[in-house]
């Protein structure tokens, strides 16, 4: 659904469509989209280490993390004076399952709205 506040609908956001908004914009930086995959193929990363995989400068890379970190997305463990991010997976899968959850649902609505019927709506179930 989108913004009624641009004319795009007549109806408002619900919060699941908010927060999926909000980490939309979060993603939509490519440093941040790397942070996640960098962050999705190891246990834990501490700034250094992404900076040299990125091949940014610390204070870019701990601006990207901060905004993360807001949004849920990294958790954080401190060892020393170093700080070490993990992704977040439960709450990044719970966002990315909203989101399906969402275009599946808009897509059932639309189907049913054009006059189709629940059956032409649902896959067909596989024999087993």
């Amino acid at each position: 659904m989108l913004n009624p506040k641009n004319g795009d609908s007549a109806r408002a956001l619900s919060p699941t469509q908010r927060e999926i908004v909000e980490l939309s914009k979060i993603l939509s930086s490519e440093s941040r989209l790397r942070i996640l995959m960098l962050l999705s193929h190891e246990p834990e990363l501490n700034v250094g280490e992404l900076c040299d995989r990125l091949r940014q400068r610390q204070p870019v890379v701990s601006h990207h993390l901060a905004l993360m970190r807001t949004a849920g997305l990294l958790k954080t463990r401190r060892a020393g004076k170093q700080r070490f991010y993990r992704l977040h997976r439960q709450r990044v899968c719970r966002v990315l399952e909203r989101l399906l959850s969402e275009f599946h649902r808009d897509r059932f609505s639309r189907r049913q709205e054009d006059g189709e019927t629940t059956k032409a709506a649902t896959p067909p179930r596989q024999a087993v």
